[in-house]
């Protein structure tokens, strides 16, 4: 465990903060992790994580993070950035406390905006090809050419390694230390991709 002491002493930190709402019984939790370099390694430490009782704006945000950073001796200065996540109000309140220049989003909501919506058409798109290919077995109006639906076929095809590889960021065991390699073996298999028809 480390010591509030300690931290003011690190020459520089990155803060990771995330608040979220809890499905099960609505209540909202804002969480601060500070890493550090130490001779041999990057040192992370989950300082807090406890329940926002007021409502979740960036002006409270930034009371809370600057309580914290109090609480926990942690100089500005020292601060070399911010992960959060893409909300509105964090990024608000990290521009307002810390500037922008030192906000970065973090890597899997980043990646993680992309694949959403593209999982979503992927469906929608795969459900257009099933409903044409049932269609072919009965008599009823024309929907899609064939080579429409190959094409379909094709756009699909490169979202499976973004699907899979943003679950491995999405997975309870996730660290940071994955997020190149996880980057790296996303780009090789999409240049692998070689179009299906």
């Amino acid at each position: 465990m480390i010591a509030a002491a300690d931290l003011s002493l690190k020459p520089s930190e990155s803060l990771n903060t995330h608040n979220w709402t809890d499905r099960n019984t609505n209540k909202s939790y804002l969480g601060l992790t500070v890493h550090y370099p130490e001779p041999s390694s990057i040192k992370s430490v989950e300082l807090e994580c406890f329940p926002l009782n007021e409502s979740h704006t960036s002006d409270c945000l930034c009371t809370q993070l600057d309580n914290l950073c109090q609480e926990w001796n942690i100089l500005r200065s020292s601060i070399s950035s911010v992960i959060t996540d893409n909300a509105a109000n964090i990024v608000k309140a990290i521009h307002d406390m810390f500037g922008k220049s030192l906000h970065l989003p973090c890597l899997a909501p980043t990646i993680q905006l992309i694949p959403e919506l593209a999982m979503e058409k992927t469906q929608m798109l795969q459900e257009i090809v099933d409903s044409a290919a049932l269609l072919k077995l009965r008599e009823g109006p024309p929907m899609l050419l064939p080579e429409e639906i190959e094409t379909l076929k094709e756009i699909m095809h490169p979202f499976k390694p973004i699907e899979k590889g943003t679950r491995e960021l999405y997975d309870d065991d996730f660290t940071y230390s994955k997020s190149i390699p996880i980057v790296i073996c996303l780009n090789a298999a999409l240049e692998k991709k070689e179009p299906i028809s």
